[in-house]
C-alpha cells in the first residue's frame, strides 16, 4: 500500500489532532523502550518487523509524522499495535482505553 492509498484512507478515519500527537508521543515512548533496535528478545520496544518504521517515525519531527494523513495513520496503527508498553495517560487521551483511573 503507497503513500498515497494512505492518504485516502486516512481522509476517511484520521482522529482529531490531540488524539495523535498522543498516539506520536506514545510511539517515542516505545522507541525509547528499543534503544538495541529488536535485537534483543526482551520483550520491550518494537518487534523486528516495525522496529525501522517505528525509529524513522519516532526520530522525525511531529509536524512531519503527523503532516500528511498516510503518516498520520501509520503512527496511529503504531501507537495502537504497541499500547501495552504506552504510559496510560496517553493510551486515554488517544482514546484507546476509557479507565481515566489507571494513572493519578
Amino acid at each position: 500500500m503507497g503513500l498515497r492509498d494512505l492518504d485516502r484512507e486516512a481522509a476517511k478515519t484520521l482522529p482529531s489532532r490531540d488524539k495523535l500527537q498522543a498516539a506520536y508521543d506514545a510511539v517515542r515512548t516505545v522507541a525509547g523502550y528499543d534503544p538495541d533496535h529488536a535485537q534483543l528478545a526482551n520483550r520491550l520496544g518494537f518487534a523486528r518487523s516495525d522496529v525501522v518504521l517505528g525509529h524513522a517515525l519516532a526520530s522525525s519531527s511531529p509536524s512531519a509524522a503527523l503532516g500528511s494523513p498516510g503518516m498520520a495513520l501509520l503512527v496511529w496503527r503504531l501507537a495502537m499495535r504497541y499500547r501495552r508498553q504506552a504510559p496510560p495517560r496517553l493510551n486515554y487521551v488517544t482514546g484507546f482505553t476509557d479507565q481515566d483511573d489507571l494513572f493519578d
